[in-house]
This record gives C-alpha cells, sequence and structure tokens, in this order.
C-alpha cells in the first residue's frame, strides 16, 4: 500500500525526525538541573532553591481557566521537588515560621505586585512536598523579591532562599495599628469595626 506524501515527503518520515531534534536540542544539561542547599543550625535553617527559569508572571493565569495556573504549578513542583532530592535537603518536621525571598534573574523584568503574586505556584510547592505545614501569614512571615536583567535567556534563573525564623512578640500578634495623619501632622480619626 502506498503511502501518502505530504509536504516534506512521506507521511511521518521527517516529522519523527524533527521531533528527535527538538529534543535532543532542549535536552537538560547537567548543569541546568535544579538545585538545593541546607545550611544553619537548629531554629536558624536556610534552604536555597536554585531553579533554572525565572519565576513565573501572575499574568500566566490570572483571569484564565484553572488549568494554566494547574500546569504552571505542576511545573514549578517538578523543579522544586528535583533539587530538593538532588540537593539532598531533608527535614526531620516542617519549618515553623519562615521569611521567603526570590531573586528573579530573567531577561524581561515584572513589576514588584505582580513578581510577588508569581511567587504563589513557589509556595505551592514548598507546602506539598512538605518543607512548609502551610502558607497563610501566621506561617509565612515575609516574602520579597528582587530582580536582575540578564543579556540572555541562557542566563535566566529563580534562586527562592527559605530562611526559618524565631517568632517575637511584634510577630506574634495577629493585630495591626495603624495611625492615620492628615498633611499638616494631625491625628486623624479612625472608625473601629
Amino acid at each position: 500500500m502506498p503511502t501518502k506524501k505530504g509536504r516534506y515527503g512521506k507521511r511521518g518520515a521527517t516529522s519523527g525526525n524533527r521531533v528527535a531534534i527538538s529534543r535532543s536540542r532542549n535536552r537538560a544539561k547537567s548543569e541546568d538541573l535544579p538545585t538545593a542547599t541546607l545550611s544553619g543550625g537548629a531554629g536558624q535553617k536556610v534552604i536555597q532553591i536554585t531553579i533554572f527559569k525565572p519565576s513565573p508572571s501572575a499574568n500566566a493565569w490570572v483571569y484564565k481557566h484553572w488549568r494554566y495556573y494547574y500546569r504552571i504549578k505542576k511545573e514549578w513542583l517538578e523543579q522544586i521537588y528535583i533539587a530538593i532530592k538532588l540537593g539532598g535537603v531533608r527535614l526531620d518536621k516542617p519549618l515553623e515560621q519562615v521569611r521567603i525571598h526570590a531573586e528573579r534573574h530573567s531577561i524581561r523584568l515584572l513589576d514588584q505586585d505582580n513578581m510577588i503574586a508569581g511567587l504563589k505556584p513557589i509556595q505551592d510547592a514548598l507546602v506539598t512536598i512538605g518543607i512548609l505545614t502551610d502558607d497563610t501569614s501566621d506561617l509565612v512571615i515575609d516574602i520579597t523579591g528582587s530582580q536582575v536583567r540578564v543579556p540572555h535567556k541562557a542566563d535566566q534563573k529563580t534562586i527562592v532562599t527559605v530562611s526559618e525564623c524565631q517568632p517575637t512578640d511584634s510577630q506574634s500578634s495577629t493585630q495591626e495599628t495603624v495611625e492615620f495623619k492628615s498633611s499638616e501632622g494631625k491625628k486623624l480619626p479612625t472608625s473601629s469595626g
């Protein structure tokens, strides 16, 4: 039975070759594998995770179908899991209270709000893997981020630092006091409610 000829010759003859070529180009190099390190003693543990891709932008899933966020969340879970396993990071129990800092190296910079909101899949991955028990504001004290513009796509990466911190009296308080002052410096009345 003769095979049909397509644009590239016999059907399927070249498409398989194209797939093999693209896979070999995209094959991960050993230096591009994610890494993780654990340092510090009891009560002051610091986990540093390096993923060789920029952290996602919140615009990638906001106002879109749930599957977009799910795909991004799954991708970052896999990357962080690989980093933790390859780095040999083992914890006896999840960290209690932490500060998370992400340093995003990318060819394109994001606005700060978009960058911080884009760290949500990373937080979810840390909870799923067992580094954190939950990502509530009681346990994740502070989330910060910084960005570095790099000239080439090959230089893009995200460095996530999870630092355990000891609870203090000011952090354990759940109430927040806010004072409003007028332009003359007079205290303005606030409504309690």
